[in-house]
């Protein structure tokens, strides 16, 4: 049996803190920017274009101008991933890093 799925990738430019962050990292408390990468799975049947990826892509990438491009929070990797995953139902695995360099996965259940 095999598994296959499409991905698209996206990034957004936001700000965040970590107000409760540890002593060893207390830069983290005050805002800072990020661009926030973002990749999107999504389980197909087929191997047909199931899902087209750049009418995904588009959707995506409106969902996060208007939900959390130029914004400023207390978000983490997890959060922005379990929006994206809520917001899309097609999509069964989202990861979000900070700059490219480290981040988060969630995965439907």
């Amino acid at each position: 049996m095999t598994k296959k799925m499409v991905w698209v990738t996206a990034t957004f430019d936001a700000l965040h803190h970590w107000p409760s962050a540890p002593d060893v990292a207390s830069f983290l408390r005050q805002l800072h920017r990020h661009l926030f990468h973002v990749k999107v799975y999504c389980k197909v049947e087929g191997t047909d274009r199931e899902i087209e990826f750049l009418a995904f892509k588009h959707r995506l990438n409106a969902f996060l101008k208007t939900n959390f491009e130029g914004t400023s929070s207390t978000a983490s990797c997890e959060d922005f991933a379990m929006t994206i995953l809520g917001w899309f139902p097609e999509a069964h695995i989202v990861e979000v890093s900070e700059d490219g360099e480290n981040g988060a996965t969630v995965e439907r259940g």
